[in-house]
Protein backbone atom coordinates (compact mmCIF):
# COMPACT_ATOMS: atom_id res chain seq x y z
CA UNK A 1 0.00 0.00 0.00
CA UNK A 2 0.99 3.48 0.58
CA UNK A 3 3.44 2.94 3.29
CA UNK A 4 5.30 0.32 1.40
CA UNK A 5 5.63 3.00 -1.72
CA UNK A 6 7.06 6.14 0.33
CA UNK A 7 9.07 3.65 2.19
CA UNK A 8 10.75 2.54 -1.44
CA UNK A 9 10.72 5.75 -2.73
CA UNK A 10 12.49 7.08 0.53
CA UNK A 11 15.30 4.62 0.04
CA UNK A 12 15.69 4.97 -4.02
CA UNK A 13 16.74 8.77 -2.74
CA UNK A 14 18.96 7.72 -0.31
CA UNK A 15 20.33 5.52 -3.09
CA UNK A 16 20.71 8.16 -5.43
CA UNK A 17 21.92 10.80 -3.08
CA UNK A 18 25.02 8.12 -2.07
CA UNK A 19 25.87 7.54 -5.49
CA UNK A 20 26.18 11.76 -6.60
CA UNK A 21 28.41 11.50 -3.64
CA UNK A 22 30.46 8.18 -4.87
CA UNK A 23 30.47 10.08 -8.29
CA UNK A 24 31.67 13.48 -6.59
CA UNK A 25 34.33 12.01 -4.64
CA UNK A 26 35.74 10.27 -7.43
CA UNK A 27 35.87 13.91 -9.33
CA UNK A 28 37.56 15.57 -6.41
CA UNK A 29 40.21 12.51 -6.24
CA UNK A 30 40.83 12.56 -10.04
CA UNK A 31 41.73 16.48 -10.44
CA UNK A 32 43.74 16.67 -6.86
CA UNK A 33 43.13 19.55 -4.93
CA UNK A 34 43.53 22.68 -7.01
CA UNK A 35 41.13 21.61 -9.57
CA UNK A 36 38.46 20.20 -6.79
CA UNK A 37 38.51 23.86 -5.56
CA UNK A 38 37.74 24.73 -8.80
CA UNK A 39 35.32 22.31 -9.05
CA UNK A 40 33.52 23.23 -5.86
CA UNK A 41 33.30 27.40 -7.01
CA UNK A 42 31.87 26.35 -10.19
CA UNK A 43 29.20 24.17 -8.84
CA UNK A 44 28.52 26.66 -6.43
CA UNK A 45 28.10 28.98 -8.91
CA UNK A 46 24.91 27.32 -11.01
CA UNK A 47 22.43 28.73 -9.30
CA UNK A 48 23.54 32.02 -10.12
CA UNK A 49 24.70 31.54 -12.97
CA UNK A 50 23.61 34.03 -15.76
CA UNK A 51 22.71 33.26 -19.47
CA UNK A 52 24.06 36.12 -20.85
CA UNK A 53 27.67 37.09 -19.77
CA UNK A 54 27.94 40.65 -18.55
CA UNK A 55 32.06 40.13 -18.79
CA UNK A 56 34.50 38.78 -21.16
CA UNK A 57 38.13 37.15 -20.40
CA UNK A 58 39.79 36.17 -23.65
CA UNK A 59 43.03 34.36 -22.68
CA UNK A 60 45.42 33.37 -25.46
CA UNK A 61 48.04 31.13 -25.00
CA UNK A 62 51.28 31.28 -27.33
CA UNK A 63 52.44 27.96 -29.31
CA UNK A 64 50.56 26.06 -26.74
CA UNK A 65 50.10 22.46 -28.33
CA UNK A 66 47.55 20.17 -28.15
CA UNK A 67 50.37 17.66 -26.05
CA UNK A 68 50.71 20.13 -23.95
CA UNK A 69 47.86 19.93 -20.93
CA UNK A 70 48.29 17.31 -18.16
CA UNK A 71 46.07 15.46 -19.23
CA UNK A 72 46.52 15.33 -23.20
CA UNK A 73 47.29 11.56 -24.26
CA UNK A 74 51.10 11.05 -24.74
CA UNK A 75 53.38 8.07 -25.68
CA UNK A 76 54.83 5.48 -22.74
CA UNK A 77 57.45 7.23 -21.14
CA UNK A 78 56.79 10.61 -21.55
CA UNK A 79 55.53 13.33 -18.41
CA UNK A 80 52.35 15.09 -18.51
CA UNK A 81 52.80 18.99 -18.37
CA UNK A 82 52.04 20.75 -14.74
CA UNK A 83 49.28 22.42 -15.76
CA UNK A 84 46.41 20.98 -13.12
CA UNK A 85 44.51 23.96 -13.55
CA UNK A 86 44.35 24.89 -17.11
CA UNK A 87 43.43 21.34 -18.02
CA UNK A 88 40.49 20.90 -15.82
CA UNK A 89 39.59 24.34 -17.02
CA UNK A 90 39.58 23.38 -20.77
CA UNK A 91 38.05 19.58 -20.00
CA UNK A 92 34.78 18.37 -20.94
CA UNK A 93 33.95 17.21 -17.73
CA UNK A 94 34.37 20.45 -16.34
CA UNK A 95 30.47 21.27 -16.39
CA UNK A 96 30.37 24.56 -17.27
CA UNK A 97 32.98 24.16 -20.07
CA UNK A 98 32.36 23.38 -23.86
CA UNK A 99 35.59 21.70 -24.99
CA UNK A 100 36.34 22.67 -28.65
CA UNK A 101 37.93 19.48 -29.30
CA UNK A 102 38.61 20.42 -33.67
CA UNK A 103 39.52 24.01 -32.84
CA UNK A 104 41.55 25.62 -35.97
CA UNK A 105 43.70 28.48 -35.76
CA UNK A 106 45.88 29.37 -38.31
CA UNK A 107 49.74 27.59 -38.84
CA UNK A 108 51.12 31.20 -37.02
CA UNK A 109 50.67 33.82 -34.52
CA UNK A 110 49.50 37.44 -36.86
CA UNK A 111 47.13 35.39 -39.36
CA UNK A 112 45.48 33.47 -36.20
CA UNK A 113 44.75 36.69 -34.50
CA UNK A 114 43.81 38.98 -37.11
CA UNK A 115 41.20 36.38 -37.75
CA UNK A 116 40.11 36.09 -33.94
CA UNK A 117 39.36 39.66 -33.48
CA UNK A 118 38.04 40.39 -36.68
CA UNK A 119 35.92 37.28 -38.24
CA UNK A 120 37.39 37.84 -40.92
CA UNK A 121 40.04 35.67 -43.23
CA UNK A 122 43.60 36.82 -42.77
CA UNK A 123 44.56 36.53 -46.36
CA UNK A 124 41.32 38.78 -47.72
CA UNK A 125 42.87 41.12 -44.79
CA UNK A 126 46.40 40.94 -46.01
CA UNK A 127 47.69 39.30 -43.03
CA UNK A 128 48.35 35.96 -43.87
CA UNK A 129 52.16 35.80 -45.15
CA UNK A 130 54.12 34.78 -42.41
CA UNK A 131 54.33 37.02 -39.65
CA UNK A 132 54.92 40.38 -38.93
CA UNK A 133 57.98 41.61 -37.63
CA UNK A 134 59.82 44.89 -37.34
CA UNK A 135 60.53 46.54 -40.55
CA UNK A 136 57.27 45.52 -42.13
CA UNK A 137 54.51 48.47 -42.71
CA UNK A 138 51.44 47.02 -42.41
CA UNK A 139 48.36 46.06 -39.97
CA UNK A 140 44.89 45.53 -39.75
CA UNK A 141 43.12 47.44 -42.36
CA UNK A 142 41.45 50.32 -41.73
CA UNK A 143 38.55 49.73 -43.32
CA UNK A 144 37.60 46.13 -41.24
CA UNK A 145 35.98 46.68 -38.03
CA UNK A 146 37.50 44.50 -35.09
CA UNK A 147 35.57 43.30 -32.33
CA UNK A 148 36.52 45.86 -30.00
CA UNK A 149 35.01 48.28 -32.40
CA UNK A 150 31.87 45.83 -32.43
CA UNK A 151 31.39 45.43 -28.45
CA UNK A 152 28.90 47.65 -26.87
CA UNK A 153 29.54 51.27 -25.61
CA UNK A 154 29.23 50.13 -21.91
CA UNK A 155 32.65 47.47 -22.01
CA UNK A 156 35.97 48.19 -20.98
CA UNK A 157 38.21 47.07 -23.17
CA UNK A 158 42.04 46.16 -21.75
CA UNK A 159 44.51 44.24 -24.10
CA UNK A 160 47.65 42.50 -22.09
CA UNK A 161 49.90 41.21 -23.60
CA UNK A 162 51.37 40.57 -27.00
CA UNK A 163 49.74 42.39 -29.68
CA UNK A 164 50.95 41.74 -33.24
CA UNK A 165 48.88 42.93 -35.46
CA UNK A 166 50.93 46.52 -36.79
CA UNK A 167 52.81 48.95 -35.32
CA UNK A 168 54.57 50.92 -37.79
CA UNK A 169 51.76 53.51 -37.19
CA UNK A 170 49.76 54.76 -34.59
CA UNK A 171 46.61 53.97 -36.81
CA UNK A 172 47.97 50.69 -36.00
CA UNK A 173 48.17 50.01 -32.48
CA UNK A 174 45.54 47.95 -30.14
CA UNK A 175 43.80 51.67 -28.76
CA UNK A 176 43.49 52.98 -32.40
CA UNK A 177 42.18 49.63 -32.99
CA UNK A 178 38.88 49.46 -30.21
CA UNK A 179 41.20 49.07 -27.08
CA UNK A 180 40.92 51.90 -24.58
CA UNK A 181 43.81 50.74 -22.41
CA UNK A 182 46.65 48.55 -23.52
CA UNK A 183 50.09 47.16 -21.56
CA UNK A 184 52.46 44.89 -23.35
CA UNK A 185 54.39 44.52 -26.98
CA UNK A 186 53.69 44.95 -30.55
CA UNK A 187 55.91 42.10 -31.82
CA UNK A 188 55.78 38.46 -32.01
CA UNK A 189 58.16 37.10 -29.29
CA UNK A 190 59.94 38.95 -26.56
CA UNK A 191 63.52 38.06 -24.51
CA UNK A 192 60.92 36.52 -20.88
CA UNK A 193 64.11 38.75 -18.76
CA UNK A 194 65.80 41.56 -21.21
CA UNK A 195 61.79 42.98 -22.40
CA UNK A 196 63.25 43.18 -25.73
CA UNK A 197 63.53 41.70 -29.21
CA UNK A 198 65.56 41.08 -31.75
CA UNK A 199 63.03 40.09 -34.26
CA UNK A 200 63.25 41.98 -37.90
CA UNK A 201 62.20 41.63 -41.48
CA UNK A 202 65.47 40.39 -43.74
CA UNK A 203 65.03 40.99 -47.14
CA UNK A 204 63.11 42.40 -49.67
CA UNK A 205 60.71 39.82 -50.04
CA UNK A 206 59.22 40.84 -46.50
CA UNK A 207 60.37 44.40 -45.46
CA UNK A 208 59.39 45.79 -49.20
CA UNK A 209 61.10 47.29 -52.24
CA UNK A 210 65.04 48.93 -51.26
CA UNK A 211 64.74 48.45 -47.74
CA UNK A 212 66.50 45.34 -45.69
CA UNK A 213 67.64 44.80 -42.08
CA UNK A 214 70.49 42.82 -40.32
CA UNK A 215 68.03 41.25 -38.27
CA UNK A 216 69.31 39.97 -35.57
CA UNK A 217 72.49 42.08 -34.78
CA UNK A 218 70.61 44.88 -32.34
CA UNK A 219 67.77 44.49 -29.97
CA UNK A 220 65.31 46.80 -29.89
CA UNK A 221 63.13 47.36 -26.43
CA UNK A 222 59.10 46.05 -27.02
CA UNK A 223 57.51 46.67 -23.44
CA UNK A 224 54.74 50.05 -23.99
CA UNK A 225 52.91 50.79 -20.88
CA UNK A 226 53.48 47.58 -18.65
CA UNK A 227 54.52 47.52 -15.45
CA UNK A 228 57.83 45.22 -16.08
CA UNK A 229 60.46 45.39 -13.09
CA UNK A 230 63.73 45.17 -13.95
CA UNK A 231 64.90 40.80 -14.88
CA UNK A 232 61.55 39.99 -14.12
CA UNK A 233 59.72 36.78 -15.61
CA UNK A 234 57.37 38.57 -18.61
CA UNK A 235 54.56 35.97 -18.09
CA UNK A 236 54.27 37.53 -13.80
CA UNK A 237 54.49 41.36 -15.19
CA UNK A 238 51.54 40.24 -17.60
CA UNK A 239 49.23 38.42 -15.28
CA UNK A 240 50.18 41.69 -12.46
CA UNK A 241 48.91 44.10 -15.24
CA UNK A 242 45.72 41.93 -15.63
CA UNK A 243 45.19 41.33 -12.44
CA UNK A 244 45.26 45.11 -11.58
CA UNK A 245 43.12 46.30 -14.22
CA UNK A 246 40.19 43.82 -12.92
CA UNK A 247 41.17 44.69 -9.26
CA UNK A 248 40.78 48.81 -10.77
CA UNK A 249 37.19 48.08 -12.70
CA UNK A 250 34.13 49.07 -10.83
CA UNK A 251 31.42 47.04 -12.55
CA UNK A 252 28.84 48.76 -10.40
CA UNK A 253 29.88 52.54 -11.04
CA UNK A 254 26.88 54.42 -12.80
CA UNK A 255 29.77 56.85 -14.56
CA UNK A 256 32.15 54.02 -16.31
CA UNK A 257 31.50 51.73 -18.25
CA UNK A 258 29.43 48.86 -16.55
CA UNK A 259 31.15 45.68 -18.03
CA UNK A 260 34.92 44.49 -18.51
CA UNK A 261 36.21 42.79 -21.85
CA UNK A 262 39.91 41.77 -21.00
CA UNK A 263 42.33 40.11 -23.23
CA UNK A 264 45.38 38.44 -21.91
CA UNK A 265 47.88 37.61 -24.19
CA UNK A 266 50.41 35.51 -23.24
CA UNK A 267 54.03 35.12 -23.81
CA UNK A 268 54.08 31.50 -22.50
CA UNK A 269 54.70 29.65 -24.37
CA UNK A 270 56.40 30.69 -27.04
CA UNK A 271 60.21 30.36 -27.15
CA UNK A 272 62.25 33.23 -25.75
CA UNK A 273 65.93 34.55 -27.96
CA UNK A 274 67.18 31.51 -30.25
CA UNK A 275 64.53 29.48 -30.00
CA UNK A 276 65.01 28.29 -26.61
CA UNK A 277 62.25 28.22 -23.89
CA UNK A 278 62.58 30.83 -20.84
CA UNK A 279 61.91 29.38 -17.42
CA UNK A 280 62.09 30.32 -14.00
CA UNK A 281 64.38 27.26 -12.54
CA UNK A 282 62.28 26.87 -9.38
CA UNK A 283 59.86 25.90 -11.85
CA UNK A 284 62.23 22.80 -13.45
CA UNK A 285 61.16 19.14 -12.83
CA UNK A 286 65.07 17.38 -12.25
CA UNK A 287 63.51 13.97 -13.18
CA UNK A 288 62.41 15.25 -16.29
CA UNK A 289 64.82 17.48 -16.86
CA UNK A 290 67.50 14.27 -16.75
CA UNK A 291 65.58 12.80 -19.75
CA UNK A 292 65.13 16.24 -21.60
CA UNK A 293 66.26 19.55 -20.72
CA UNK A 294 64.41 20.89 -23.63
CA UNK A 295 60.68 19.14 -22.64
CA UNK A 296 61.61 20.14 -18.80
CA UNK A 297 62.16 24.17 -19.87
CA UNK A 298 58.78 23.63 -21.62
CA UNK A 299 56.75 21.92 -18.68
CA UNK A 300 58.51 25.06 -16.57
CA UNK A 301 56.98 27.51 -18.72
CA UNK A 302 53.59 25.94 -18.90
CA UNK A 303 53.36 25.51 -14.99
CA UNK A 304 53.99 29.44 -14.47
CA UNK A 305 51.98 30.06 -16.98
CA UNK A 306 49.32 27.82 -15.23
CA UNK A 307 49.71 28.90 -11.90
CA UNK A 308 49.13 32.85 -13.15
CA UNK A 309 46.00 31.62 -15.17
CA UNK A 310 44.57 30.51 -11.78
CA UNK A 311 45.41 33.73 -10.21
CA UNK A 312 43.20 35.36 -12.47
CA UNK A 313 40.41 33.46 -12.12
CA UNK A 314 40.40 33.73 -8.49
CA UNK A 315 40.81 37.59 -8.98
CA UNK A 316 37.47 37.24 -10.92
CA UNK A 317 35.87 35.14 -8.27
CA UNK A 318 37.13 38.11 -5.37
CA UNK A 319 35.54 40.73 -7.15
CA UNK A 320 32.66 38.87 -7.29
CA UNK A 321 32.70 39.11 -11.21
CA UNK A 322 33.24 35.16 -12.25
CA UNK A 323 29.32 34.09 -12.05
CA UNK A 324 29.21 36.77 -14.81
CA UNK A 325 32.00 36.25 -16.67
CA UNK A 326 32.27 34.07 -19.93
CA UNK A 327 36.13 32.83 -20.18
CA UNK A 328 37.40 31.69 -23.63
CA UNK A 329 40.94 30.18 -23.62
CA UNK A 330 42.75 29.02 -26.86
CA UNK A 331 46.35 29.09 -28.40
CA UNK A 332 47.10 30.77 -31.78
CA UNK A 333 48.58 27.98 -33.48
CA UNK A 334 50.01 24.29 -32.64
CA UNK A 335 52.99 23.68 -30.24
CA UNK A 336 56.44 24.17 -31.70
CA UNK A 337 58.50 20.64 -31.48
CA UNK A 338 61.71 22.01 -31.81
CA UNK A 339 61.04 24.66 -28.18
CA UNK A 340 59.35 21.46 -26.47
CA UNK A 341 56.38 21.57 -27.63
CA UNK A 342 54.29 18.86 -27.98
CA UNK A 343 51.25 17.88 -30.94
CA UNK A 344 51.30 14.77 -30.20
CA UNK A 345 49.61 12.20 -32.16
CA UNK A 346 49.86 14.74 -34.81
CA UNK A 347 51.57 15.56 -37.66
CA UNK A 348 53.96 18.65 -38.38
CA UNK A 349 54.27 21.28 -35.76
CA UNK A 350 53.63 25.54 -35.98
CA UNK A 351 54.15 26.71 -39.72
CA UNK A 352 52.56 23.66 -41.01
CA UNK A 353 49.06 23.19 -42.29
CA UNK A 354 49.21 19.34 -41.05
CA UNK A 355 46.63 18.96 -37.66
CA UNK A 356 49.88 19.75 -35.91
CA UNK A 357 50.13 23.57 -36.93
CA UNK A 358 46.55 24.36 -37.13
CA UNK A 359 45.11 22.20 -34.38
CA UNK A 360 45.57 24.03 -30.56
CA UNK A 361 43.62 23.74 -27.54
CA UNK A 362 40.65 25.76 -26.63
CA UNK A 363 37.36 25.74 -24.96
CA UNK A 364 34.84 27.96 -23.62
CA UNK A 365 33.74 28.24 -19.61
CA UNK A 366 31.59 30.15 -17.94
CA UNK A 367 28.50 32.46 -17.67
CA UNK A 368 26.11 30.70 -20.36
CA UNK A 369 27.53 27.98 -20.91
CA UNK A 370 25.33 24.53 -20.28
CA UNK A 371 26.04 21.28 -19.91
CA UNK A 372 29.68 20.55 -20.35
CA UNK A 373 31.29 18.24 -23.03
CA UNK A 374 32.75 18.89 -26.00
CA UNK A 375 32.15 20.34 -29.76
CA UNK A 376 33.04 17.98 -32.04
CA UNK A 377 32.47 19.95 -35.17
CA UNK A 378 34.77 22.53 -36.97
CA UNK A 379 35.38 25.77 -34.58
CA UNK A 380 37.31 27.81 -36.97
CA UNK A 381 39.75 30.96 -35.10
CA UNK A 382 37.20 33.54 -36.77
CA UNK A 383 34.49 31.77 -35.97
CA UNK A 384 35.28 33.32 -32.10
CA UNK A 385 34.18 36.74 -32.73
CA UNK A 386 29.98 36.44 -33.72
CA UNK A 387 30.16 33.63 -31.02
CA UNK A 388 31.39 36.44 -28.99
CA UNK A 389 28.78 38.74 -29.79
CA UNK A 390 26.00 36.45 -29.87
CA UNK A 391 27.01 35.42 -26.44
CA UNK A 392 26.56 38.86 -25.19
CA UNK A 393 23.71 39.88 -26.82
CA UNK A 394 25.03 42.01 -29.18
CA UNK A 395 24.56 42.71 -32.94
CA UNK A 396 26.70 40.30 -35.51
CA UNK A 397 28.07 42.30 -38.14
CA UNK A 398 26.75 40.89 -41.47
CA UNK A 399 29.85 40.11 -43.91
CA UNK A 400 31.97 38.14 -41.74
CA UNK A 401 33.59 34.72 -42.70
CA UNK A 402 33.02 33.18 -39.04
CA UNK A 403 30.28 31.56 -37.83
CA UNK A 404 28.23 32.15 -34.48
CA UNK A 405 28.69 28.80 -32.20
CA UNK A 406 26.59 30.49 -29.23
CA UNK A 407 23.75 28.13 -29.59
CA UNK A 408 25.85 24.83 -29.37
CA UNK A 409 28.14 26.39 -26.65
CA UNK A 410 24.87 27.50 -24.53
CA UNK A 411 23.48 23.62 -24.83
CA UNK A 412 20.55 24.90 -27.00
CA UNK A 413 21.50 23.65 -30.68
CA UNK A 414 24.61 21.42 -32.08
CA UNK A 415 27.55 22.84 -34.18
CA UNK A 416 26.61 24.36 -36.87
CA UNK A 417 28.69 22.92 -40.00
CA UNK A 418 29.83 24.35 -43.47
CA UNK A 419 28.57 23.24 -46.25
CA UNK A 420 30.53 24.48 -48.81
CA UNK A 421 34.35 24.07 -48.88
CA UNK A 422 35.82 26.52 -46.66
CA UNK A 423 39.70 27.77 -46.75
CA UNK A 424 41.00 28.00 -43.56
CA UNK A 425 44.40 29.72 -43.86
CA UNK A 426 46.40 30.51 -47.03
CA UNK A 427 49.73 32.22 -48.02
CA UNK A 428 49.52 33.83 -51.20
CA UNK A 429 53.22 34.21 -51.64
CA UNK A 430 54.16 30.43 -50.52
CA UNK A 431 50.14 29.28 -52.38
CA UNK A 432 50.13 27.38 -49.73
CA UNK A 433 47.11 26.29 -47.30
CA UNK A 434 44.26 24.15 -46.05
CA UNK A 435 40.93 23.40 -47.70
CA UNK A 436 37.82 21.84 -45.10
CA UNK A 437 34.68 20.15 -46.54
CA UNK A 438 32.96 17.44 -44.76
CA UNK A 439 34.69 14.87 -42.91
CA UNK A 440 38.00 15.89 -45.75
CA UNK A 441 40.82 18.44 -45.26
CA UNK A 442 42.86 19.05 -48.36
CA UNK A 443 46.34 20.42 -47.29
CA UNK A 444 48.18 22.62 -50.18
CA UNK A 445 51.95 23.08 -50.45
CA UNK A 446 51.50 22.13 -46.36
CA UNK A 447 54.89 22.81 -45.50
CA UNK A 448 55.98 25.64 -47.44
CA UNK A 449 56.95 28.53 -45.29
CA UNK A 450 58.92 31.86 -45.11
CA UNK A 451 62.24 31.80 -43.29
CA UNK A 452 62.03 28.19 -41.64
CA UNK A 453 63.61 25.35 -42.77
CA UNK A 454 60.67 23.35 -44.06
CA UNK A 455 63.11 20.48 -44.90
CA UNK A 456 63.43 19.37 -41.46
CA UNK A 457 61.34 16.04 -40.45
CA UNK A 458 59.75 17.47 -37.73
CA UNK A 459 57.41 20.03 -40.13
CA UNK A 460 55.73 17.02 -42.44
CA UNK A 461 56.62 14.02 -39.96
CA UNK A 462 55.54 12.88 -36.76
CA UNK A 463 57.31 14.21 -33.21
CA UNK A 464 57.09 12.44 -30.30
CA UNK A 465 57.67 14.64 -26.97
CA UNK A 466 61.59 14.30 -25.99
CA UNK A 467 60.92 12.49 -23.13
CA UNK A 468 59.16 9.54 -24.81
CA UNK A 469 60.56 6.04 -24.46
CA UNK A 470 60.73 6.17 -28.56
CA UNK A 471 61.75 9.96 -29.29
CA UNK A 472 62.62 9.36 -32.69
CA UNK A 473 61.10 11.47 -35.22
CA UNK A 474 58.88 9.75 -38.17
CA UNK A 475 59.18 11.16 -41.54
CA UNK A 476 56.39 11.60 -43.35
CA UNK A 477 56.28 12.13 -47.83
CA UNK A 478 55.11 15.94 -48.38
CA UNK A 479 52.98 16.30 -51.52
CA UNK A 480 51.69 19.48 -53.09
CA UNK A 481 48.28 18.40 -52.64
CA UNK A 482 47.17 15.90 -50.01
CA UNK A 483 43.74 14.69 -49.48
CA UNK A 484 42.74 13.56 -45.91
CA UNK A 485 39.60 12.20 -44.21
CA UNK A 486 40.06 13.50 -40.97
CA UNK A 487 37.19 11.38 -39.39
CA UNK A 488 38.96 8.34 -39.67
CA UNK A 489 42.01 9.66 -39.89
CA UNK A 490 43.26 12.81 -37.93
CA UNK A 491 47.22 11.89 -37.50
CA UNK A 492 46.85 12.35 -41.62
CA UNK A 493 48.67 9.38 -42.83
CA UNK A 494 46.92 8.28 -45.91
CA UNK A 495 47.01 10.61 -48.67
CA UNK A 496 43.65 10.24 -50.39
CA UNK A 497 44.19 12.47 -53.42
CA UNK A 498 45.24 10.15 -56.48
CA UNK A 499 42.99 7.59 -55.03
CA UNK A 500 39.65 6.82 -57.21
CA UNK A 501 36.60 7.87 -55.82
CA UNK A 502 38.13 11.16 -53.89
CA UNK A 503 38.64 13.03 -57.02
CA UNK A 504 35.33 15.01 -56.99
CA UNK A 505 35.88 16.29 -53.12
CA UNK A 506 39.85 16.99 -54.34
CA UNK A 507 38.52 18.86 -57.36
CA UNK A 508 35.87 20.72 -55.53
CA UNK A 509 38.85 21.48 -52.85
CA UNK A 510 41.27 23.03 -55.18
CA UNK A 511 39.08 24.83 -57.05
CA UNK A 512 37.77 26.80 -53.50
CA UNK A 513 41.76 26.70 -52.80
CA UNK A 514 42.04 28.96 -56.46
CA UNK A 515 39.07 31.12 -55.83
CA UNK A 516 39.90 32.33 -52.51
CA UNK A 517 43.75 32.87 -53.65
CA UNK A 518 42.74 34.90 -56.52
CA UNK A 519 41.19 37.34 -54.28
CA UNK A 520 44.18 37.13 -51.76
CA UNK A 521 45.78 40.15 -50.15
CA UNK A 522 49.51 40.29 -50.40
CA UNK A 523 51.44 42.08 -47.59
CA UNK A 524 52.27 44.75 -50.88
CA UNK A 525 48.78 45.69 -51.44
CA UNK A 526 48.35 46.19 -48.14
CA UNK A 527 50.80 48.31 -47.75
CA UNK A 528 49.61 50.79 -50.47
CA UNK A 529 45.92 50.45 -48.76
CA UNK A 530 47.37 52.33 -45.89
CA UNK A 531 48.14 55.33 -47.73
CA UNK A 532 50.25 57.97 -46.87
CA UNK A 533 53.96 58.43 -46.32
CA UNK A 534 56.41 56.98 -43.60
CA UNK A 535 59.50 58.68 -42.55
CA UNK A 536 62.50 56.76 -43.40
CA UNK A 537 63.03 53.75 -41.63
CA UNK A 538 65.76 53.71 -38.57
CA UNK A 539 64.43 50.90 -36.59
CA UNK A 540 67.72 51.20 -33.99
CA UNK A 541 67.04 54.74 -33.20
CA UNK A 542 62.93 54.37 -33.09
CA UNK A 543 62.72 50.91 -31.42
CA UNK A 544 59.61 49.08 -31.63
CA UNK A 545 57.51 52.17 -31.35
CA UNK A 546 55.35 53.78 -34.58
CA UNK A 547 57.76 55.47 -37.35
CA UNK A 548 55.59 58.12 -37.76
Amino acid sequence: GAPLMAYITAKGVILALGVVLVALFSLISKFGNVDAQLTTQTTAQTSTQTTTPRHVLLLVLDDFGIGDLATSTLPPGSTPTSTPFLSHLLSPENHRTKSLSTFTPYPQCTPSRASLLTGKRAESLGMSHYVLVHGQDYCLPYSTSTLMETLPENYKKILVGKWHLGHSRKSCLPTSRGFDEFHGYYLGSIDFYGHDNSEACCCEESCGPGRSFDAFNSTYPDVHDLDVKPGEYITDSITRSALSSIESFDPDSSTSPSSLFLTVAMAATHNGPFGNPQFKESDIDPDLASRSERRAGFNAMAKNLDENVKKLYHKLDEKNMLSETLIIILSDNGGETSSGSSVYPYRGQKFTYFNGGIRSPAAIHGAGVEGGGALDGMFWIGDMTPTILEAIGAEVPKGLDGLSHWGAVSGKSIIEERVQPFVSGLDPVRRSGAVFFDQYKLVVNGTAGYDVDFSKPEMGGWVPPDDADSNEIEHGVVEEFMLFDLRNDEEERVNLAGVEGFREVLSLCITEFSRVMKHAVTVEQQTKNLGGALDEITPGAQGYGPWV
